[in-house]
């Protein structure tokens, strides 16, 4: 797994247990993986990240649809939290969401 990934994992967020994309923003030693929820909806107020269909660089991401990084707190995923791996951030796309989130 490397940053900037964006893999299918089960995680409990906002009390759900569904397997959803995650961005993976730090993989540590121990093979952990700080990661960022990825959403088809930006709830009320949070702070997000929009990935749209219609950006150059959508197609590498491995998403379906128009989606949101919730980046206001990481989550700690284990290696075998992962189900599958979907695709990445890439090029223009890599750099708007850098600066927007300061990593």
């Amino acid at each position: 797994m490397q940053p900037f990934e964006i893999h299918l994992a089960r995680q409990r967020w906002l009390n759900c247990d569904d397997a959803r994309p995650w961005l993976i923003i730090r993989v540590l030693a121990s093979g952990d993986c700080e990661c960022f929820p990825i959403s088809g909806v930006s709830y009320g107020g949070a702070s997000c990240f929009p990935i749209s269909t219609s950006d150059p660089d959508f197609a590498v991401t491995g998403l379906s649809k128009d989606c949101f990084v919730h980046d206001s707190r990481l989550y700690l995923l284990r290696p075998g939290q992962f189900l599958k791996l979907r695709g990445s951030l890439t090029g223009s796309l890599l750099a708007e969401f850098r600066r927007y989130a300061g990593v």
